[in-house]
This record gives structure tokens, C-alpha cells and sequence, in this order.
């Protein structure tokens, strides 16, 4: 079990209190989608083609709602 503070559940349970969520990090449950903003210049490595992509961590996809649960007022 991993405990880690998040400044951004403070105050945003019920009545303004402190939301804790807790879920598995079980790859088969929750997935963390990477979107695409842009494509980079493509280049050459001898015969192998690269093109990088830059990309951000999209929001948190939970396959079963089930595998999550908030908690308020900690």
C-alpha cells in the first residue's frame, strides 16, 4: 500500500472536508491513457525510422468503478 499526499483533494469532499481515494493500481482495472499533442520531426537511424511523439498522462480510466473508493472528512 502506497500512502501519498495530493494537494488537490483538500477541501473537496463533503461540506469542504479532506477526500481520500483509494484504488488498486492492478493494470487489468485501471488504465493511465497517454494522449498525443504533437508529433515531432521524424529522422533516420541508418535503416530505422523514429518519430518521437510528445504526450501527457491523461486522466485515470477505472475498467471496474467498483475498485474505487473515496472516502470524506479524514
Amino acid at each position: 500500500m502506497n500512502i501519498k499526499p495530493v494537494k488537490w483533494l483538500t477541501g473537496r469532499g463533503a461540506s469542504s472536508t479532506d477526500r481520500m481515494v483509494a484504488y488498486t493500481n492492478d493494470g487489468e482495472r485501471v488504465r493511465f491513457p497517454l494522449v498525443p499533442i504533437r508529433r515531432e520531426t521524424a529522422y533516420y537511424h541508418g535503416i530505422k525510422f523514429a518519430a518521437p511523439y510528445i504526450s501527457a498522462l491523461g486522466e485515470v480510466e477505472f475498467v471496474y468503478p467498483e475498485t474505487i473508493q473515496y472516502a470524506d472528512g479524514i
